[in-house]
């Protein structure tokens, strides 16, 4: 569930075909909102606006133990997750000097 209270993000929802991603669905959404996603969603986020964001992404149960997998933009196909693994893939945020 993600609870966005300021600003907006993008969310892309990738389809799985088979073993691969398809074309993602792009979300916009603006705060106030909630968006409720289901457990095996593929997504990921982007704040392709010009200003600051601000959302709480909650992930129910035990997060350090559930099994999760991290898709390869390399290789289009799932890789366990680890933060190493995430953190390699994260991009920075750009500094504007605006919040």
């Amino acid at each position: 569930m993600i609870g966005i209270y300021k600003g907006s993000e993008t969310n892309f929802i990738y389809p799985v075909a088979g073993s691969e991603l398809d074309v993602p669905e792009r979300q916009d959404i603006a705060a106030p909102a909630v968006v409720h996603m289901a457990s095996n969603t593929v997504h990921s986020v982007a704040n392709t606006g010009s200003a600051r964001s601000g959302a709480l992404h909650v992930y129910l149960g035990d997060l350090t133990r559930t099994h999760r997998q991290l898709w390869s933009p390399e290789s289009n196909q799932a890789e366990p997750f680890d933060n190493d693994r995430y953190l390699a893939g994260a991009r920075p945020i750009q500094q504007s000097g605006r919040e």
